[in-house]
């Protein structure tokens, strides 16, 4: 069975034009930033504002779209279409895989990448 692809190498090398030092510090920036996104995705369902979800969502499904991370991009969008419907049923289970598809790709990123995750 193919292990499910966590960064789209190819596609992230023609994005950074093959410069894999601009990949670890997109990377970096990535990894900076997460934290604070998934404690306001945090906050945001459990206040079940929906359009802050949609909009913390969008944001970290660009980010993660920029990286070629796949998983967390996929996860993203499912959590920004919750937030979008203005129901935030499922958002909790869908959270709970981005966190999981997030961890995922620092593992990958550190791999593939080099990326010191310290």
């Amino acid at each position: 069975m193919d292990k499910e692809i966590v960064i789209d190498m190819s596609d992230l090398m023609a994005r950074v034009e093959d410069d894999i030092e601009l990949a670890r510090e997109l990377a970096e920036i990535f990894f900076d930033d997460v934290p604070n996104k998934i404690e306001e995705l945090r906050q945001h369902i459990s206040r079940n504002d929906a359009q802050s979800v949609r909009n913390v969502a969008h944001s970290l499904k660009g980010a993660a779209g920029n990286l070629s991370a796949v998983g967390v991009r996929k996860a993203a969008l499912s959590l920004e279409k919750i937030g979008a419907s203005g129901d935030l049923k499922g958002a909790a289970q869908v959270f709970s895989l981005l966190v999981s598809e997030i961890e995922a790709f620092k593992k990958a990123a550190a791999e593939q990448l080099g990326y010191n995750c310290s």
